[in-house]
């Protein structure tokens, strides 16, 4: 085999992690760092767990583009609202150490400025990468465990510099890839140990880590206790021994490199696009996904009002979209008539900015205004109940506005 991604491990054992989230007098100084409040800070610390698995609980973040510096924000303080100090402090750490984390950039990046003005990581609404996370875990220095695809991904200001000198306690968020979502973790289950010879772990603040060391060569053995990444820029977590398979290959190389995982999504794209059969199953699996799951429904409804909003080809081409299928589409049509009949009614707002736009309309527009008026001149021809209506109105307003009484009794006088 001479694929560059793959790794063979001839030797190996169970690879653990422990879960020590941060305590109070941490967080506060932590917080300092960051220049953020800390009053909020429960001073009830959490439970520890060893030899970890997968989240149990976790604290819900808003979905917006803030999301990663919200988790850090509110596992450093109790409150998401200061996820703009977060980043800002992340952004200056960055360029303040842009050589050290040149190594660390993405392929398509020359340098951690580029990277910064071209993601706009300085703005609000703007996803945090891998880079950030190592960057705030540089900064604290203090680990940040992130759980996604089943395994626990550790960054770690170690491996940056293996001389550093890393807290003992660390933050745990959940990822969730397919909309980019952090939540901060609060409890995690606990895996058994296998019995295949493995000695037992003496003491609960043991942590089994993976050492950092280079890639030099395609194919690669990996000493008992150690496993190591394509690139070394972060540590994952497997449980597997002898050969791992080529999908647990490609899976951790997905992980860990960027420009592979590009590369993946452009082909995964352009099958989309070609395949009917594939595009099928993916439309299928995402529209079961989002009845099933609120979280992800939530995430994605927010996340396609955020880019309506800030997106100007998005929104035209929606907008596009949405007239012709209310032209082409009957049964579409008549459900987007309906549920607007419905808004009409029980929302007053949307009641209200529906009158003035149409008045606006009305006035501004002479096609629209005849269109408007040959339609209830016929509507009151053949609707009995309408023209019923407009009667009574009409008198009811005859009675009630001396404007209008007036201006009735004008245009009869002229008339005749």
């Amino acid at each position: 085999m001479d694929d560059e991604s793959d790794i063979e491990i001839l030797s190996s054992a169970e690879i653990f992690y422990d879960c020590i989230p941060l305590h109070t007098l941490l967080k506060r100084k932590l917080c300092k760092i960051i220049n953020i409040p800390s009053k909020n800070i429960s001073k009830q610390n959490s439970s520890n767990y060893y030899n970890i698995g997968p989240p149990i609980a976790c604290k819900t973040i808003t979905g917006d583009g803030n999301r990663l510096f919200r988790a850090i924000s509110y596992s450093l303080s109790s409150r998401q609202e200061y996820f703009g100090n977060v980043r800002r402090a992340i952004v200056d750490h960055l360029m303040r150490n842009a050589e050290i984390f040149r190594s660390f950039l993405q392929p398509r990046f020359k340098t951690v400025e580029e990277h910064i003005q071209t993601l706009k990581m300085v703005e609000n609404n703007t996803w945090g990468t891998e880079l950030e996370i190592l960057a705030c875990a540089d900064l604290l220095k203090t680990d940040i465990y992130t759980f996604f695809n089943n395994s626990w991904i550790k960054y770690s200001s170690s491996q940056i510099c293996s001389n550093n000198n890393v807290n003992d306690q660390a933050i745990y968020l959940q990822h969730n890839g397919d909309i980019n979502h952090y939540e901060v973790v609060t409890a995690v289950t606990q895996k058994s140990i296998s019995p295949n010879g493995l000695q037992s772990r003496q003491g609960h603040g043991k942590k089994y880590q993976i050492s950092k060391s280079e890639v030099t060569t395609k194919k690669m053995k990996v000493d008992e206790n150690q496993m190591i990444d394509s690139d070394n820029k972060i540590k994952v977590c497997k449980t597997k021994s002898k050969v791992l398979s080529k999908n647990e290959k490609e899976r951790i190389r997905y992980m860990t490199d960027d420009e592979f995982r590009a590369r993946k999504v452009d082909t995964l794209k352009r099958k989309y696009w070609e395949n009917g059969e594939i595009r099928s199953k993916k439309i299928y699996s995402g529209i079961k996904k989002y009845e099933e799951n609120k979280l992800y429904r939530d995430n994605m409804i927010h996340a396609g009002i955020q880019k309506y909003k800030e997106d100007e080809n998005y929104r035209d081409t929606l907008i596009a979209h949405g007239i012709h299928k209310y032209q082409e589409d009957e049964d579409y049509r008549k459900a987007l008539i309906q549920s607007g009949v419905e808004k009409y009614k029980d929302d007053n707002e949307y009641r209200e900015k529906l009158k003035q736009a149409s008045i606006h309309k009305y006035e501004a527009d002479a096609t629209h205004k005849e269109h408007v008026k040959q339609a209830s001149i016929h509507k009151y021809e053949v609707d009995a109940n309408h023209k019923e209506h407009v009667q009574q109105a009409s008198i009811h307003k005859y009675e009630v506005d001396a404007k209008h009484k007036e201006h009735v009794k004008q245009a009869s006088i002229q008339k005749l």
